[in-house]
């Protein structure tokens, strides 16, 4: 097999379209579900508990909501949230799971680079999860630069490996 066929699919966007696939974080089952708009436009995106009964709403994780801006000035697309409630979920081997936020972020942020979406988001601290200072490294660590009020992100190379690169790809074939 060569080096090119090992090389994985060049994810391409797309859209209007909604996923629902099962992902492993910190070992834990989840749901990973949301829509891709073929525009920027309204996404959420959740993570949630696996959900056996298909008449039952599923247990929400963590959501990203991302809008397109009012203002043309304020990029492509703005973060309008990232929330992460695992302390909430009544299993407690989900109580002190870590890392929801940053799969949804780094999954939305790959699907930006694929798109050439400039990011944009406000940090907002909850007074839980990461301190202010905490969140604005967070950010920092993926690209966005700028202050507290108003943070900028410009397309970089998108994460072919992240799981929205794969299911970019399997909804094009």
């Amino acid at each position: 097999m060569t080096q090119e066929a090992l090389r994985p699919a060049e994810p391409t966007p797309i859209g209007p379209q909604t996923f629902r696939i099962p992902v492993k974080i910190a070992s834990l089952p989840f749901v990973f579900a949301g829509n891709i708009p073929y525009e920027p436009a309204s996404i959420h995106w959740k993570l949630s508990l696996p959900n056996p009964d298909p008449d039952r709403s599923p247990i929400v994780g963590a959501d990203l909501l991302a809008q397109k801006p009012l203002s043309p000035y304020d990029g492509d697309i703005h973060i309008a949230y990232i929330t992460s409630d695992a302390f909430k979920l009544e299993e407690k081997r989900y109580q002190n799971v870590r890392g929801l936020g940053s799969f949804l972020l780094d999954n939305f942020l790959t699907y930006a680079d694929i798109n050439k979406f400039k990011t944009t988001l406000t940090c907002v601290w909850t007074g839980r999860g990461l301190s202010p200072g905490q969140l604005l490294t967070w950010y920092t660590k993926r690209g966005f630069v700028g202050h507290f009020d108003f943070m900028v992100r410009t397309p970089q190379a998108p994460n072919k490996n992240a799981e929205i690169a794969r299911i970019l790809v399997s909804l094009n074939t």
